[in-house]
């Protein structure tokens, strides 16, 4: 048999606790079964540590080259060796020439490592830190290295002028560059800031930033989401652009009240932030549109010292889409909402209640003068003492809170007789929506699609299999036509007007539809019911890039017309409620799925590991009973093989208590093989 060398390794977190490295020279046939004979025998010398180490490296042994103890573990050789991975064997370490010393300050590093290792640990401290060092030539040399990171070092490295600068001046350069947002992610944004700020002067250095509405939009949709715009990072900035490109209804309230008011982009970012977010919390915001103008305008008169006119003049002509045709007048006759800016994200509102109503809660001492701020200011507004700090509307104002509509549904339906929760019996169980089975869409004014396979899926686990406990039967099915197709022609002036496509039978072509109507048949508590539904889909239509012909028309009805008869049942009812264009409710939703799922998950791992222990017991009892060694040693591989694999998979879960069982069981198993096997070769 050949002779192998099994190195192992410790992982970093092992060398912290002193493992050392070790090497072992085995006999085998081949080197799969030299890693299992030395990961074997390092569960015997050092139990429970085979966690400690990657994964042996392994080469066949060489004649005239050195190898470690046969069958015994050695430190020393692995200290004098190292795996050459080109190669796939082992080196000889060569001494170090005491005349190549490495660099000891950061200035001295190649360029390249320099700017890698300023972008990862910055400037401070000057003297080089020999694990940092290898980490950002592990950065520049690893492929799956954060792309981020990678388009800031590479873009930094093609610019000269970089590369020569200290290393407190590159420093300098990467904190402007981090300030941008959103973020620069690829090495040609990177290397254009960067030639820019090289050849800016120092002292003309400060932010030019211009402000725009897109940025104001950006900063809305971070505020919604509860993040600064300085503290944002690339993740943040791509759900602030999801929020905006989905036409988030509460993005839209927001953006349309803040673009109508004039200068708003001389307003710093810190008091939108403060402003969306403080105003969040009242609900009566998302309704009355008279009362949020007036709670934005009391907010930067205190905060920035703006002074309104009676009348708000419009920023854009294509701007004014977004705001609302009719503003509703606010009930508060007779008292002006008084906002208070309190600093750090909270705004102090007095008011919100007209003067017939009685709030909930009257704590409020009578109010002191205050004078208006004149001068823009980043400091929180000084409160006197007297004054309330936090003023709680009643509970008719904040019914339109997402979350709390779709917990009072619940609680209602909790309230109500026994005979009406029988009714919405089935509504209570098919009322929600996993969102892992939905996605948005922006056509017709946006929204939420649902998977019509989960709708059949929920509707199978409350009813039954569909085709006995409940069916959907098409009913009808036709093609209905539409808007006409029309064509650009050039009339007599030279100019192109759209005309009608003749039928060539006195008509005109029109686009198609195709329509189907189903009946959803059920069956509940022995009774039977039936739902009635339609389903439409395009199948002839025009595009700017002409006719189009759908050919899944037919299908695409039937599933429509299957979600709306299952709607109509409870099924996924919280989208159709409106309650999925609440950010809160989706996330809240999302957690308790989280939950359930993960017990699933978990119940679905228990079941798994109790057949792979049932059948590593099969597997002993066949070998115990072999006849031949060829047989226990075929069946030992094939079992062997099926928990390495789940071995792996324990450890790149983290699983290291389920992996040292395996570990344990796999080297039962193999101590069990080789006495059966001496045992039949004894016997022949």
């Amino acid at each position: 048999m050949a002779l192998y060398i099994c190195g192992f390794i410790p992982k970093k977190s092992a060398l912290a606790t002193g493992t050392v490295a070790l090497a072992i020279a085995v006999e085998a046939k081949n080197e799969k079964l030299a890693e299992m004979k030395a990961s074997v025998a390092l569960e015997e010398s050092f139990p429970d540590s085979g966690n400690n180490y990657f994964k042996p490296k392994i080469s066949l042994y060489r004649d005239g080259i050195e190898h470690p103890s046969v069958n015994e573990f050695d430190e020393e050789w692995m200290s004098n060796h190292t795996w050459n991975e080109e190669n796939k064997c082992f080196d000889l370490i060569v001494a170090e020439d005491p005349n190549n010393k490495e660099p000891a300050v950061i200035f001295d590093l190649p360029a390249d490592v320099r700017i890698a290792y300023i972008v990862m640990y910055g400037a401070v401290p000057e003297t080089v830190n020999q694990e940092y060092l290898s980490n950002a030539y592990d950065m520049l040399n690893d492929e799956e290295a954060p792309e981020d990171i990678r388009a800031v070092i590479d873009g930094l490295c093609r610019v000269t002028a970089v590369k020569n600068m200290f290393p407190a001046s590159v420093d300098n350069l990467l904190t402007a560059l981090r300030a941008r947002t959103p973020p620069d992610d690829n090495p040609d944004d990177v290397q254009a800031f960067a030639e820019k700020w090289v050849a800016t002067r120092p002292g003309e250095r400060e932010s030019t930033e211009r402000r725009t509405y897109d940025l104001l939009d950006l900063v809305i949709a971070l505020a919604l989401n509860g993040v600064k715009r300085a503290d944002a990072k690339a993740s943040d900035v791509k759900n602030a652009r999801a929020l905006i490109n989905g036409r988030d209804q509460t993005w839209r309230m927001w953006s349309a009240s803040l673009r109508v008011i004039v200068d708003i982009l001389d307003v710093d970012d810190e008091t939108i932030f403060e402003l969306v977010s403080a105003g969040m919390k009242f609900d009566t915001f998302a309704t009355d549109a008279a009362l949020r103008k007036e709670y934005i305008r009391k907010c930067l008169t205190e905060r920035c010292g703006m002074v309104f006119e009676d009348t708000i003049q419009p920023v854009r002509g294509d701007e004014q889409q977004e705001v609302e045709s009719t503003q509703q007048t606010t009930s508060n006759e007779g008292k002006k909402t008084e906002v208070h800016n309190l600093g750090g994200g909270k705004f102090s509102i007095d008011g919100l209640i007209g003067s017939s109503a009685e709030p909930a809660n009257d704590t409020s001492a009578p109010n002191d003068t205050e004078k208006p701020v004149t001068e823009h200011s980043n400091d929180p507004v000084k409160i006197p003492e007297a004054t309330p700090v936090v003023v709680t509307a009643p509970c008719d104002i904040a019914a339109d809170n997402f979350q709390q509509r779709a917990t009072q549904v619940e609680k209602e339906i909790a309230d109500q007789p026994q005979d009406i929760q029988d009714n919405l019996s089935l509504w209570r169980k098919l009322h929600r929506t996993d969102e892992r089975f939905t996605k948005a869409f922006a056509t017709n004014g946006g929204g939420t699609s649902i998977n019509g396979t989960y709708m059949v899926m929920q509707a199978t686990k409350v009813l039954g299999p569909q085709g006995i406990n409940w069916k959907i039967e098409i009913l009808e099915e036709r093609f209905d036509n539409g808007a006409p197709i029309m064509r650009s022609v050039k009339g007599a002036d030279g100019n192109f007007v759209k005309e009608v496509i003749p039928n060539g039978a006195g008509g005109y072509l029109t686009e198609v539809n195709h329509t189907t109507k189903v009946r959803l048949w059920y069956v509940l508590d022995g009774k039977q019911g039936e739902i009635f539904a339609y389903g439409c889909t395009p199948y002839i239509y025009n595009t700017k890039n002409g006719l189009i012909s759908d050919g899944e028309a037919p299908k695409k009805s039937l599933t429509d017309a299957t979600k709306k008869a299952l709607s109509q049942l409870g099924s996924s009812a919280d989208v159709f409620l409106g309650l999925f264009d609440d950010q809160q409710y989706r996330q809240e939703n999302a957690a308790q799925f989280a939950i359930e799922n993960a017990g699933e998950k978990a119940g679905d791992t228990v079941r798994l590991r109790k057949e792979l222990d049932e059948k590593i017991t099969k597997v002993a009892n066949t070998i115990e009973s072999a006849v031949t060694p060829n047989e226990a040693k075929k069946v030992y591989e094939t079992m062997a093989r099926e928990v390495d694999v789940h071995r792996k998979n324990a450890e790149s879960t983290g699983d290291s208590q389920h992996s040292d069982y395996l570990k344990k069981r796999l080297l039962s198993l193999h101590k069990l093989t080789e006495k059966r096997i001496a045992e039949l070769e004894a016997q022949s």
